[in-house]
């Protein structure tokens, strides 16, 4: 049981008029659905929040429902940070409650009673999320990173309110392709309707939000997050200027040649981890690497492994990744292998012979931001051996007639999918970024 930080956290108030009236907006304005669309550290969030912590406190309804893309991402964004739910309710504990998890509190009423009050959590991006919550009632939902939820969770939820007394909704998300569902659905829908219309709904209210919004956001940090991203990018216009824009061009446009090392800055290098893209009809490719002198925000890539032969057998792979091993002098017992979680012979080879073997992280848009992310700080650096990486780099690109949603074009991309496994399923939960 996680129980409310003290004490209580400060509301900093913004130093721009035109920001404070839109932060003020969105947290009074109440109705069915309150929306704060927009780029990445713009404050959204935690505007959102403050709104839903005060709406559950006041209500007369005793459940609700709060929603991420996963529990762990609804703990991060929503329950635990410094503008997180046990922070902004009095006397709040997060623990399990029957089958579910709860934030937890009570609350005084006018005639001297205390009401209990909860507020479900949980995960909303698997197909099968919403019987998680079918036959439930809430008095009212957050959903964050509303569009990355499945589609029929969103649905289930919003008629598990319909009986509320007090039925409202709030949603946080960064801006998506013009075409994706949640605008098609809903928000484009409910913008186009009358005010009338809009009133027979309960009030919808939309606020964009943009990183000069959020009142922490120094302007040698807004510079800092504009030079993650090129200028002329899909990438600055969604995560800086907070556009609905096609995904479009390279994936990975901010490659350089400072990200690739020679050999003599890859010594000092643990070995103790490889990523694995398994090829059965296409090249297999790995990334051997790890920590840089200890430091577990100093990553290198050492060497890869790539073969176009998708004429061997999983035993072949197994022999290659020996023969890397030898040549890196790195124990293969002591190295951690993520690989392709689809890849199951080739798992199941690796484990006969009592290798360290688990099933790599394959989400594909998170993992790409976060590779990418890592590779713009720094915190992941590649040696110059690994040609076959830097190949796909320069043609890795976006899907564009995949209108709707960010897919990536299924070709040449093996080495870039093992470097997303290693980052994503070693860098990100080490660095605890």
């Amino acid at each position: 049981m996680i129980e409310a930080a003290r004490p209580p956290v400060e509301i900093m108030v913004h130093p721009d008029e035109e920001s404070r009236r839109k932060i003020a907006a969105c947290q009074t304005c109440g109705g069915f659905l309150t929306v704060a669309e927009g780029a990445v550290r713009s404050g959204k969030t935690a505007t959102l929040l403050v709104a839903f912590a005060v709406y559950v406190i006041r209500s007369p309804e005793r459940v609700f429902l709060l929603s991420g893309r996963t529990i762990k991402t609804a703990e991060q964004n929503c329950i635990l940070e410094t503008f997180g739910l046990l922070n902004l309710i009095p006397g709040s504990k997060y623990r399990k409650v029957g089958e579910s998890r709860a934030i937890v509190f009570s609350v005084p009423t006018p005639d001297g009673r205390t009401v209990s009050k909860k507020i479900i959590v949980v995960g909303a991006s698997d197909i099968r999320a919403y019987m998680l919550i079918r036959g439930n009632s809430y008095g009212g939902w957050f959903a964050d990173e509303v569009n990355m939820h499945d589609k029929e969770f969103v649905s289930e939820a919003l008629r598990r309110t319909v009986v509320s007394t007090d039925r409202r909704h709030y949603f946080s998300l960064n801006p998506d392709s013009p075409q994706a569902w949640i605008y098609e659905e809903y928000l484009d829908r409910y913008d186009a309707m009358t005010e009338e219309e809009k009133e027979e709904l309960g009030g919808y209210h939309w606020f964009h939000f943009t990183p000069k919004d959020n009142p922490v956001m120094t302007p040698k940090m807004l510079k800092s997050l504009e030079a993650q991203f090129p200028k002329n990018s899909f990438l600055y216009a969604r995560y800086v200027e907070g556009k609905r824009v096609q995904a479009e061009g390279l994936v990975y446009p901010m490659i350089t040649a400072s990200m690739f090392r020679p050999q003599s800055d890859m010594v000092g290098t643990a070995v103790n981890y490889c990523a694995i893209d398994f090829g059965s009809s296409h090249a297999t490719a790995m990334m051997f690497g790890g920590m840089f002198n200890g430091n577990r925000n100093d990553w290198r890539i050492v060497e890869e492994y790539y073969d176009k032969d998708s004429g061997k057998i999983p035993y072949d792979y197994y022999v290659g990744f020996l023969d890397v091993c030898k040549r890196l002098k790195a124990d293969p017992n002591n190295v951690y292998i993520a690989i392709d979680p689809a890849a199951k012979t080739l798992r199941l080879e690796f484990e006969k012979h009592g290798l360290r073997v688990i099933k790599a992280k394959n989400d594909v848009l998170n993992g790409i931001e976060f590779t990418r992310s890592a590779l713009v700080k720094g915190t992941l650096l590649i040696s110059e051996t690994c040609k076959n990486l830097r190949r796909e780099f320069a043609s890795y690109s976006w899907n564009e007639k995949a209108k709707g949603k960010d897919e990536v074009v299924k070709e040449n991309d093996d080495a870039v999918d093992a470097l997303r496994y290693f980052a994503y399923t070693f860098i990100k939960p080490i660095t605890g970024a």
